[in-house]
């Protein structure tokens, strides 16, 4: 089950789904969540409280993200340099599509809208060749210029437009132009599919 906790009163509504959640993203519309489970993704409709759409994937669902087309993109973290398999689940069409083999390590993130989805590198020696390819996707910062620690997460910011590491370095994410800030210690990409 995953819970919906109202902020004001701090009540929590109970919303069962088909196995154990591993994984949650809510829509840019904040009508619906995704819910990944191993072998599953769900998607939970927030007004009538109950499950919509159950689908299957050839894989754990432990990073989740939705992109700005209601799309959902899932990835399944396993160790840093064993390549695993990016996902794009369309909840109307109740598709999966590959899109590209990404480090095992990493994690995945997706700005409020969902405009912006990025992965990060744990591992600063994975190129992710393939992936760039398969995805199209470039990357945005230099992680040989990085100076400080490890910081292998990242966090955006409820209005898009910034992006915090693990560590608190904040980047500038604005449609303007790539993120931009001296010292990210690993490799940080935009998803574009």
């Amino acid at each position: 089950a995953i819970y919906l906790m109202n902020p004001d009163t701090c009540a929590a509504e109970r919303i069962a789904v088909p196995r154990l959640p591993s994984a949650v993203a809510v829509s840019p519309s904040g009508a619906e969540v995704a819910v990944g489970h191993d072998g599953l993704v769900s998607i939970v409709d927030l007004t009538r409280g109950d499950v919509r759409a159950a689908i299957g994937i050839p894989a754990p669902a432990t990073e989740l993200a939705y992109d700005d087309a209601g799309r959902v993109l899932v990835f399944s973290r396993a160790l840093a340099a064993i390549p695993t398999q990016l996902l794009v689940v369309d909840p109307a069409a109740g598709t999966v599509t590959p899109a590209g083999a990404l480090d095992g390590g990493g994690h995945l993130r997706a700005t409020p809208d969902g405009a912006s989805v990025f992965w990060t590198d744990d591992d600063q020696t994975s190129t992710d060749a393939t992936a760039r390819v398969v995805v199209g996707r470039s990357p945005l910062m230099d992680a040989s210029a990085a100076t400080p620690p490890s910081c292998p997460d990242l966090f955006p910011t409820d209005d898009g437009r910034r992006l915090v590491t693990a560590c608190g370095t904040v980047l500038d994410s604005s449609a303007d132009h790539e993120p931009s800030a001296a010292g990210l210690a690993h490799p940080l990409v935009r998803v574009r599919l």
